[in-house]
């Protein structure tokens, strides 16, 4: 879990590492409270597993 929080140190290194390995200038990815904003549904109605690993 240490890896999914976006505010996180290890969440940072792993973005880094990513973005060198594919030889990219930049990386970001969605926040899921971002994402859950815009698509403007009920939380409980979304799957979020891949963020949260919660069924």
């Amino acid at each position: 879990k240490e890896y999914i929080d976006p505010d996180g140190e290890k969440y940072a290194n792993m973005i880094e590492e990513i973005r060198k390995q594919l030889h990219f200038t930049s990386l970001r990815y969605h926040r899921l409270d971002d994402m859950i904003e815009a698509v403007g549904l009920d939380p409980d109605k979304l799957c979020t597993y891949c963020w949260d690993g919660k069924e």
